[in-house]
This record gives C-alpha cells, sequence and structure tokens, in this order.
C-alpha cells in the first residue's frame, strides 16, 4: 500500500481548484476527477476503504476500480464469498476441458507500459463457442470462494449474464 508523504501526496489544482494525487517517485499526477477523492480513499486500503460498496446488493467494478478489487480479492477471497459482482475484462485464454469456462483478465501497469501482467478471473458458465478471445466483455454473476492446491483460495465467478464491452480508453489497470 501507498503511504502519504513517502509514496504520494494529494495537491490543490491551482486552476481547477481540484485536490489531485501526485506520485512522488516520479511526479506523475493522477489526474481522473473520478480519483480525486476515490483514488485517496483507495490508496487508504490498509485502513479498510475501498472505492466500491463492498455490501451492495450488487458490487459494480468500475474499469478504473478493477485493480484494487483484484488485489483486495486474491488477499481475502472469503469476503467476496456469494457475493454478485459486475466485473469487466477481455477473454484472454479457455481453460483445456472446460468448456463453459475461460479466464477473464486485465492488462495490470506495474511502472510502465513495458511492465505489465495479466491479472485475471475464472469465469464459469458461459457459451464459450459464441465469444471470441481477445474480446471484451461484462459479466454479472456471483463470486465462489474455491480451495486451490497449494491450501490457499482463490475466487470465481459463476456467470448469469454476459454482455460485449466497450474496451475502455485506458485498458490498463494500476493497483492505487
Amino acid at each position: 500500500t501507498f503511504e502519504k508523504g513517502k509514496d504520494y501526496d494529494v495537491i490543490i489544482n491551482s486552476e481547477t481548484g481540484e485536490k489531485e494525487v501526485v506520485v512522488l517517485k516520479d511526479g506523475r499526477i493522477l489526474a481522473n476527477s473520478r480519483y480525486t477523492d476515490g483514488l485517496h480513499e483507495a490508496i487508504e486500503l490498509k485502513d479498510g476503504g475501498l472505492p466500491f460498496d463492498i455490501n451492495a446488493p450488487i458490487i459494480d467494478i468500475k474499469d478504473d476500480d478493477y485493480g484494487l478489487w483484484y488485489m483486495d480479492a486474491v488477499e481475502n477471497p472469503d469476503k467476496y464469498d456469494e457475493k454478485e459482482v459486475i466485473l469487466r475484462g477481455y477473454y484472454a485464454e479457455s481453460i483445456p476441458g472446460y468448456h463453459q469456462t475461460f479466464i477473464m483478465a486485465r492488462r495490470a501497469m506495474v511502472c510502465c507500459a513495458a511492465d505489465t501482467s495479466e491479472c485475471g478471473i475464472t469465469v464459469t458458465g458461459v457459451k464459450i463457442q459464441e465469444m471470441t478471445k481477445g474480446n471484451w466483455y461484462e459479466v454479472q454473476g456471483h463470486l465462489k470462494t474455491i480451495p486451490m492446491e497449494n491450501g490457499g483460495k482463490t475466487c470465481v465467478l459463476y456467470a448469469n449474464r454476459i454482455s460485449n464491452y466497450h474496451k475502455p480508453e485506458d485498458e490498463f489497470v494500476t493497483f492505487n
């Protein structure tokens, strides 16, 4: 997690008067208006704040919040067990032997466009034959926590609705 004063700071834009987050390491300003207060809360993830309502009947994870949601779900999978969610991502890969299951992913940017990796979730209950690898989809369904071979747990999304989705302007997710 980022620490205020060490990794980032909040400044006031002299032209707009809005709060902006500046990354101290490289001076980059995270100036998406959706981030002004939301990102500040998200950076304080260690204090329990999330940029979405974990208790909502349907948790709608927006494009800008996917990285934070993913990080939280990996670290706290039981928190999401049986939660209804809406996620957006691209069809990254199929899983051999499973004809109704695929990996939906987003590209995560750690520091720069040259340093990316996929962060994905297993989605099941879909008609793979009607889908195209690389296309973007919006999936609504409930998450179920399942055990992994290494003794940990992971979330699987059991889809009840899937639709085409437009590739976001910024397809990369960050964890801050």
